[in-house]
């Protein structure tokens, strides 16, 4: 049996669900580069920290997505890894399921 792991990201299944909209608008958010949330790419996969999130919905400012994690790194002396790709993943990804409406 797995071990259960308190993780530290949610996916955006995940974080749509938590902000209370479907994934593809989160998706498009994400494309658009309005993201209310930082998103961070880990291969092919997109995930949100859930700190980031629950600082959105406690109301705080949690910064503009990736622009607040390229901070938050630099503010700790390490390099930004914002993959500038991230929109155009999401997009891909949003053609692939038939959501890119655009």
């Amino acid at each position: 049996m797995a071990a259960v792991v308190d993780r530290s990201t949610l996916n955006i299944d995940e974080a749509a669900q938590a902000l209370g909209v479907n994934r593809l608008t989160l998706y498009s958010a994400i494309r658009n580069g309005e993201s209310p949330v930082p998103v961070i790419k880990i291969g092919r996969r997109l995930v949100v920290p859930k700190a980031a999130l629950d600082r959105l919905l406690a109301g705080e400012d949690v910064g503009t997505g990736t622009e607040r994690v390229a901070a938050d790194r630099e503010a700790q002396g390490l390099p930004p890894t914002i993959d500038p790709a991230v929109p155009a993943r999401v997009a891909e990804i949003l053609t692939h399921q038939g959501g890119d409406r655009s």
